[in-house]
């Protein structure tokens, strides 16, 4: 390798990235300094949208999400210019990528943002979640699995190897919308999405590498008070079951204190526990933005 070439390989590898993630509930910016294994992350912020809150009556983006959106995208590009971010990067996820009014959303963006966005296919989404699982647990094994609120996104790993995909139509929110909020209706509707999947039970006795905020939720119920850091905590399968229970029981109160959705987050957990059976829950603050930089680092970029 030459001198120019060394140089370019360690800009690379120094430059500050910046991603927006555009999901059916939130629109997030991490900014990142480095590639990985070599990485941190600087910046890590949301705001709330609900873009796909109307997919399961209208299968249109919300009209008061697509506000929140532009306004969200368009806040976020600036902070990372701020941050002095060489790349910026924005992909979109379920709910941009199904609803009939995705296309025209993402044609504003670029219009009034000048950038481009990147709509994740299912299997990409996927994929991206588990390599972002990877970048800090590189030697994961079980199932990884990714809720938001418009899919749910599975992935077998053995020993840090991506294996069998599957992207779901089960995010918490769509699950709440087309459920009406009822567990006695969302359970079958989850149930029927996992009978196809028997490679779930091959999770058994290994690790559910759980990512998204509505889960993460349930850790931080459990470390509450307490300075532990939410990266790679770990429960065992039966202490996360049962705090999952609290929530879903909390959420049927009529003065419940969690969000309505947030008892969707709560059943499919459940169930996918009894999916896979596994020895213990491991959750990560890590997701697509993490997998998007090891995706960079492996084209060299």
């Amino acid at each position: 390798m030459n001198a120019a070439s060394v140089s370019a390989a360690s800009a690379a590898a120094n430059a500050r990235r910046a991603v927006v993630d555009i999901g059916s509930n939130t629109v997030r910016l991490t900014v990142y300094d480095g590639l990985p294994p070599d990485y941190r992350c600087i910046v890590n912020t949301k705001g709330s949208c609900r873009l796909g809150r109307d997919m399961a009556l209208t299968g249109c983006l919300s009209p008061s999400g697509l506000r929140r959106a532009y306004k969200a995208v368009g806040r976020f590009i600036g902070q990372a210019l701020e941050e002095q971010a060489d790349e910026i990067a924005l992909l979109a996820t379920a709910a941009v990528r199904e609803a009939t009014d995705g296309p025209a959303f993402c044609a504003r963006i670029e219009r009034r943002y000048g950038r481009k966005v990147r709509v994740l296919a299912a299997d990409e989404e996927a994929r991206l979640s588990a390599l972002g699982v990877l970048a800090g647990a590189p030697e994961a094994d079980g199932i990884v699995a990714d809720i938001g609120g418009g899919s749910l996104e599975l992935v077998a790993v053995t020993d840090g190897r991506i294996g069998r995909t599957a992207s779901l139509p089960l995010g918490h929110i769509r699950l709440y919308g087309e459920s009406g909020g009822d567990p006695g209706r969302a359970g079958p509707l989850i149930d029927r999405a996992f009978a196809p999947l028997g490679w779930l039970a091959k999770g058994r006795g290994r690790d559910l590498c759980v990512v998204g905020g509505a889960w993460r939720k349930l850790a931080r119920l459990h470390i509450a008070g307490r300075d532990i850091p939410l990266d790679g905590y770990a429960l065992p399968r039966a202490d996360a079951g049962a705090l999952a229970r609290v929530v879903l029981a909390d959420t049927a109160r009529p003065s419940r204190r969690t969000g309505r959705s947030q008892g969707m987050a709560a059943l499919l957990f459940l169930r996918l526990l009894a999916a896979a059976e596994p020895a213990r829950v491991v959750f990560t603050t890590r997701g697509i933005g993490d997998g998007w930089l090891v995706e960079q680092a492996a084209r060299g970029r």
